[in-house]
């Protein structure tokens, strides 16, 4: 028996994670293609998205080591990432920004399937 305190937070729960079909991702292998799809489905509820973010912040979030340089990320860790997801059907285009001399934002625009 659930008090009436807790029922809110149980009812509300689906609309608070992130959902995808296990089908979807069956075969995925690499750890950063697996979070970067998250991430994609996050934010953004449809099939389709764009969403701009810092080099710096998307490091933190696919958990990429701080030894990584803005190219090394690009090329070892995105492009690889996106490669594996284009596999199962995504379509992802990705463009990045500089201020002065230096990568500092990727816009990421994406198709689910």
């Amino acid at each position: 028996c659930f008090t009436t305190k807790i029922m809110p937070y149980l009812c509300a729960i689906e609309n608070r994670f992130t959902t995808y079909k296990i089908n979807d991702t069956a075969g995925i292998k690499s750890i950063y293609a697996w979070r970067l799809m998250e991430f994609l489905i996050s934010w953004s509820a449809k099939k389709e998205g764009q969403r701009t973010i810092t080099i710096k912040n998307i490091q933190e979030m696919l958990e990429i080591p701080t030894s990584y340089e803005t190219g090394g990320t690009i090329a070892r860790i995105i492009k690889p990432a996106i490669t594996e997801l284009e596999k199962r059907n995504w379509r992802i285009k990705y463009e990045t920004e500089k201020t002065g001399r230096k990568i500092t934002h990727i816009t990421f625009v994406w198709r689910k399937p």
